[in-house]
């Protein structure tokens, strides 16, 4: 116990020198040992000569890895070389491509302009076929209905005598000739040919019955008619315009007058297009006119049930066979035939004949040949001199490439060997080493795969991360991103779920022809612990020192009183302001000085029984 006395303050004074004495050696001990525990990378960088055998072994290893770099280097300088090459020949194919590329859009812008040209010529030449056809139908219609309503045409039923079939014949022949039709002929409402234009001719109709005609049974009923048909007689294709015959006053139908003529006028068989399909088609498909004739009386598209029979019935074409050239549609605007031939299609519905059309196939091969073969022929030497160079270069740069091949095999040989002695004394290390890409582990030694509990083979693409515990891997992550030179410190997460803290120690170099990164780390748990406890020293001895000093300093004391007053300007009893600011304990006593005073009549009484 310390009393407040002098003597007891001085002998408290010595007691706490002897403390800071004590915690001064600690702190001396303690800096020496975490001195003397030498970090691998530290040493490595050092150009001091070594104190110890670990920074001794260190300063080998990376003298060993300098070499080792040197032999990457010379790897380094031989892919160098050949990656010039390569990207020489790079640079030369995409010359190539780009000129191939620009020939392509070249074609191809030409190729579209020309398929925009012929599609227009197509157009047009479809589109005049659609007013020459519909308007050659009026006229003629015209001309049989003039046929029909001559006097002499009248008189022809009227009569019915041998004279007024003379008269008739001669009007025939001064009409046909005229109209330059086929043959101008007419019939009695039975259907049968009472005279003809052609009654002089083999293929003469007089006698004849027609009434099996769609334009006869449509005139018989008072309506003209025009009918597309291949003539039941003179097996010759022809447009026929049928017309009903009236008597006097226009009341009684006597029969029907019809005018043939050919479709020779459309010139559509006579027409140059090459590769291209120019055709005429009834509803169902059936070519009619062509200007290939291989394809009359064919069906362009596959027919539909009761088709066939139905163009067998009405003898309009022929005894058949209609058979389908195997042309299918892919959509509105295309097509194909058997020969797997693309097409254009172009159509035109024919007013006056209803279901009737006109249809431009346009080939499109043949589009794209009058564009290339013009442009073959102009391109073709520019395109072989630039193949030939180009050939001239790759057999260049491959002979190159050959001979530095050989010398990068050299090097790797050398580089794989420099590798396995190096990995040899990174296995004698005294430190976890770790060679990592973007923190996914590629090579370990033995000592990083005990720290943390692991076989060397369990670590061989894992990632960095799962080594380090939860609050350092913000940390890890960062430093993999930056790659820094510094040291810096985690927490270390082992296999069985336990931590430690280990300081890492990391730079780039070249690993199998790559930068990757090496890591060394060590575990500095006894070293934190050891910090601990001298932070823990440290921070008694600064609040001992401020005690000390506190107790120093010029103290305000009541000269009356005795109490003390404190910083904050409070009077507080000597004995409770000096246990605040010290470790001393006080017993309270009573001095004899102090018993006189305050017990007068108890020392008298005690001097009064001495004295007896």
């Amino acid at each position: 116990m310390a009393s407040s006395c002098a003597p007891c303050r001085r002998s408290e004074l010595k007691r706490n020198r002897l403390i800071y004495i004590e915690i001064f050696d600690k702190i001396i001990l303690y800096t020496e040992r975490f001195i003397s525990r030498g970090r691998l990378l530290a040493t490595l960088t050092t150009a001091k000569p070594p104190l110890h055998f670990e920074q001794y072994f260190s300063n080998c290893l990376l003298n060993f890895k300098i070499k080792q770099s040197d032999q990457y280097d010379n790897l380094a300088g031989y892919t160098a070389n050949m990656n010039l090459r390569k990207t020489i020949l790079l640079f030369a194919s995409l010359i190539l491509f780009l000129t191939l590329l620009i020939g392509y859009f070249y074609f191809a812008s030409s190729l579209k302009h020309a398929v925009h040209l012929e599609q227009d010529k197509a157009n047009k030449y479809i589109s005049s076929l659609s007013i020459t056809l519909p308007s050659h139908i009026s006229a003629f219609q015209q001309d049989a209905k003039l046929l029909a309503d001559h006097d002499l045409i009248r008189e022809a039923f009227l009569n019915n005598n041998q004279k007024a079939l003379i008269t008739a014949n001669t009007t025939l022949d001064y009409f046909k000739k005229n109209l330059d039709a086929d043959v101008c002929y007419l019939m009695d409402l039975n259907g049968n040919t009472i005279a003809s234009s052609n009654r002089n001719s083999t293929e003469n109709f007089v006698g004849k019955n027609y009434s099996f005609r769609p334009y006869f049974k449509e005139a018989i009923q008072g309506n003209p008619y025009v009918y597309l048909a291949l003539g039941a007689t003179s097996k010759e294709r022809g447009i026929y315009c049928s017309q009903p015959v009236y008597g006097k006053n226009r009341e009684i139908l006597q029969g029907v007058a019809v005018i043939k003529t050919s479709i020779q006028f459309l010139q559509i068989e006579s027409s140059d297009i090459k590769n291209n399909i120019i055709a005429l088609s009834n509803p169902d498909g059936l070519v009619f006119s062509s200007n290939r004739q291989d394809l009359l009386y064919k069906l362009l598209w596959k027919p539909a049930a009761g088709v066939l029979e139905s163009l067998r019935e009405n003898q309009q074409f022929g005894p058949g066979p209609w058979s389908w050239i195997g042309m299918a549609q892919e959509d509105e605007d295309h097509a194909i035939d058997a020969e797997k031939n693309r097409y254009f299609i172009h159509l035109e519905r024919v007013e006056k004949l209803p279901g009737w059309d006109l249809i431009f196939f346009h080939n499109t091969q043949s589009i794209s040949n009058d564009i290339y073969n013009p442009l073959f022929k102009s391109s073709s030497v520019i395109i072989l001199s630039t193949l030939t160079l180009f050939g001239a270069l790759i057999i260049l740069l491959y002979l190159r490439s050959i001979h530095d091949l050989h010398k990068k095999e050299a090097a790797e040989n050398a580089l794989i060997e420099s590798e396995q002695r190096f990995r040899s004394l990174s296995e004698a290390s005294f430190e976890g080493i770790v060679i990592h890409d973007n923190g996914s582990i590629l090579e370990t030694n033995q000592l990083f795969a005990a720290m943390f509990g692991y076989d060397r083979p369990e670590l061989t693409n894992r990632n960095l991360l799962e080594l380090s515990a939860p609050e350092s891997r913000d940390e890890v992550r960062k430093r993999i991103a930056s790659r820094p030179e510094s040291p810096y410190e985690l927490v270390g997460l082992r296999k069985d779920g336990s931590t430690f803290m280990a300081e890492i120690n990391g730079k780039t170099i070249p690993y199998k022809g790559q930068p990757q990164r090496v890591v060394a780390i060590r575990d500095i748990t006894e070293q934190k612990q050891a910090a601990i406890e001298r932070e823990g020293l440290i921070t008694k001895l600064q609040k001992a020192l401020e005690e000390i000093n506190t107790l120093r300093g010029v103290l305000p004391i009541c000269a009356s009183c005795k109490k003390i007053r404190d910083d904050g300007g409070y009077w507080n009893q000597i004995e409770s302001y000096i246990k605040n600011h010290t470790e001393a304990e006080f017993t309270h006593g009573i001095c004899p000085d102090c018993v006189k005073k305050l017990y007068p009549d108890f020392t008298q009484n005690n001097g009064d029984k001495k004295n007896h």
